[in-house]
């Protein structure tokens, strides 16, 4: 507490708060290279959508690995997770598609890229994200919290 100048009694508060940006997803069994891997990709969509592509198409290598992959090539890593039936087939689109644009971006390749497409993207990876990581969690959690009344 502090008095000012006046005798006003001032009270001062340390609480921090990020405000900007906001991650939308927050789970302890996303692995933290993926999370902040996810995190970088969003701060970055609003200010350069070559950077926010590359990022996200980095995040996803960064899934793949995670879940197995063991292929060259993010493309085979895809495939590869694909096969395991780990990812469903619009997941396995979604991921193709994070791929081709975030090549696109590091390669300067001739496709027109708008902030749609970014925003579509960070969705897709956020989607991929839950699939296989958010979801299975919460399933475990309510099966324990049912425990034996799913029995009955």
């Amino acid at each position: 507490m502090v008095v000012n100048s006046r005798g006003d009694r001032m009270e001062w508060y340390d609480e921090k708060t990020i405000l900007y940006p906001i991650s939308n997803i927050e789970s302890s069994s996303i692995p933290t290279k993926v999370q902040e891997a996810f995190e970088a990709a969003l701060k970055t969509k609003e200010i350069d959508k070559n950077i926010c592509l590359m990022a996200l198409r980095r995040t996803l290598e960064l899934i793949l690995n995670d879940k197995g992959a063991s292929k060259w090539g993010l493309k085979n890593k895809i495939e590869e997770i694909a096969e395991k039936g780990l990812l469903p087939s619009a997941l396995k689109e979604a991921s193709s598609l994070a791929k081709i644009l975030g090549d696109s971006a590091a390669h300067d390749k001739d496709l027109e890229i708008d902030q749609y497409d970014v925003e579509s993207m960070c969705e897709f990876v956020g989607y991929i994200i839950e699939y296989l990581y958010i979801v299975p969690e919460k399933i475990s959690t309510y099966k324990e919290r049912l425990g034996d009344r799913a029995d009955r």
